[in-house]
């Protein structure tokens, strides 16, 4: 098929969307017979563990369809042991460096992964009616079992709420949100159930951890079909940041996007603002009530007392294709300072395309530290791009009097040391001790009182390196001189991650497109360049559909997996194709 013909058959090669482009795929993973002797994880007691309380493995619309969990290593040489069908058994087990995916298709309700370090983990299904020009998603990420809880309050009303625990549990529900628990649920592990037509505000108790996915689904017409992680009461935040809504081009649009926000203690006073400190918005709440706030730019919300968040970035709009009435709806749950949450969002992209929008979330693991815990963790950067990295106190619970802090790249041919700024300690009260190219020293003394007993996640400084060159350098870090308000020392634990500097991920253009090797316009970690010749436009999804792939690395496939699946097919050309 000709280049040329692409932009007119574009919706009739969609249905070949499951068709691998150039046989590229993700993470390999070790045949069946070779699972059991190739264990090295104590997947009784694994070091984390996640659970899929849903999954939807059968087409539900008139065209492609898909339904797949990937699981990504955040961390090099993490091995992960994969239960598919919840059976109890490990029929799987893979090493996968950092950054690197596997796949699981059609996993079973219950499924369960263990891995011996933390892991982004993140069910899809998609389901497509291209009569309709419109397409069904359901994408939602998982917890660990460290991160799950014994209590949840869904802000949002759901055809169903399901449940999954970590061991054997009974489950209290109030799925009307009246106050009074109606039912209770004996559950094994393993085992999921749904408790079908919840309320705002419903809630839910059990003796253990439970993980819990709110659902609903329109499939007459794909609209408001969607999923959402929910966090446990135990996570739930006084201070959120909600993104706004991404960009589209729809047919006589109306926004209906907004942040729902549960009450988990009485007399909760809540206030949502955009940050720029605009059309500020309070509402008062007791346990279990739930108000929705409409939200449309990036905004925050604060409130007195801890309470739960949904985010639902939702436009109606015309089908550009014909009379009917569209529900572009995708939901996102927000953490708040004690997680790392990452929002991937797609678009709606282009007059003649209304891919939906596809939205989901991926939870970072921690553990809490008995004691305070200082960290420095720069961000990946590409050669030749300045770094920073923030030196952060996890927690002041008695305030903060003085610290000093040393930080010293163990590698220097990677990078240079530029400078430090100051954290929330600044002014006079801030002094850089001694600076060179490898190493710096800096101090302060909280005179102003900035920061207070009990605030979390205070940063003491920003170090700033130049001069970067592929490759990876430990941080080595000493703290003295920590000390509370009342002066007393603050035995700090320290942790650290090491800078990278990645390298170029193409040497050259991609197979049958250029020499032009692609490039990263945005900075966002994907080449939306195909061509190399400095604009995002079809022509580069045109170009990425019909690349010879067969011979790309893990990280060059990373790199142009526009729809977060870990593997490289027709979906990601479509997907680039709506985000132009």
């Amino acid at each position: 098929m000709r280049r040329k013909t692409f932009a007119v058959v574009f919706g009739a090669l969609l249905l070949l969307s499951s068709i691998p482009v150039g046989g590229a795929t993700g993470g390999e993973t070790v045949s069946t017979e070779a699972q059991t002797s190739a264990m090295d994880i104590d997947t009784d007691n694994p070091a984390y563990s996640y659970r899929l309380p849903f999954s939807l493995n059968e087409q539900k619309a008139a065209s492609a369809w898909g339904s797949k969990l990937s699981v990504q290593a955040q961390s090099p040489q993490t091995t992960v042991a994969i239960d598919a069908d919840a059976d109890g058994t490990f029929e799987q087990n893979v090493t996968l460096d950092q950054g690197e995916t596997t796949g699981i298709q059609t996993p079973s309700k219950g499924a369960v992964v263990a891995s011996t370090a933390p892991a982004a983990l993140r069910y899809k299904h998609g389901s497509a009616d291209f009569g309709a020009y419109e397409d069904g998603r359901m994408s939602y990420g998982l917890l660990s079992d460290r991160q799950a809880g014994t209590e949840y309050y869904s802000p949002i009303d759901a055809e169903a709420l399901w449940v999954t625990p970590a061991r054997d549990t009974e489950v209290q529900v109030d799925a009307d949100a009246d106050g009074s628990y109606e039912t209770t649920r004996s559950v094994a592990a393993g085992e999921t159930i749904s408790v079908t037509d919840t309320a705002r505000g419903a809630h839910l108790s059990a003796e253990n951890a439970i993980h819990v996915v709110a659902k609903r689904s329109r499939w007459s017409n794909l609209g408001n079909t969607y999923t959402a992680t929910l966090l446990p009461a135990s996570q739930a935040q006084t201070s959120y940041e909600i993104p706004g809504e991404p960009s589209y081009n729809a047919q006589n649009p109306t926004s209906k996007s907004g942040v729902y926000i549960t009450a988990t203690e009485d007399s909760t006073e809540v206030t949502v603002e955009r940050t720029d400190g605009t059309n500020v918005r309070t509402a008062s709440l007791d346990t279990g009530q739930t108000k929705k706030f409409s939200v449309s730019e990036n905004s925050t919300v604060e409130a007195n007392n801890p309470v739960s968040a949904l985010y639902a970035y939702h436009v109606t709009a015309g089908d550009w294709w014909g009379s009917a009435t569209r529900e572009f709806i995708g939901v996102t749950t927000p953490a708040g300072p004690r997680e790392e949450l990452r929002i991937s969002q797609g678009k709606w992209g282009g007059k003649h395309w209304d891919g939906g929008l596809h939205v989901w979330n991926e939870y970072g693991s921690f553990e809490t530290a008995d004691n305070p815990v200082v960290s420095v963790e720069p961000q990946s950067v590409m050669e030749d791009e300045p770094a920073t990295a923030n030196v952060t106190l996890s927690e002041a619970p008695n305030g903060l009097q003085t610290f000093e802090v040393t930080v010293t790249l163990d590698n220097t041919s990677v990078a240079t040391v530029d400078n430090v700024s100051a954290g929330a300690v600044g002014g006079n009260a801030f002094e850089v001790v001694e600076q060179t190219d490898e190493t710096v020293t800096f101090r302060a003394a909280d005179f102003a009182d900035s920061v207070q007993p009990g605030d979390e996640s205070v940063v003491l400084g920003e170090i700033a390196f130049t001069d970067t060159t592929g490759g990876e350098s430990g941080l080595s870090v000493s703290v003295d001189d920590l000390t509370g308000e009342n002066g007393s020392a603050v035995p700090a634990e320290i942790r650290s991650s090491p800078l990278v500097v990645e390298t170029h991920p193409f040497d050259t253009g991609l197979p049958g497109v250029g020499d032009r090797r692609p490039t990263d316009p945005d900075g966002d970690g994907l080449y939306e360049d195909i061509d190399g010749d400095g604009e995002v436009t079809f022509g580069d999804a045109t170009d990425l559909a019909f690349a010879e792939t067969d011979g790309l690395t893990d990280r060059q496939i990373a790199a142009l997996d526009f729809d977060g699946d870990g593997d490289l097919d027709f979906d990601d050309a479509v997907e680039l194709a709506f985000s132009v």
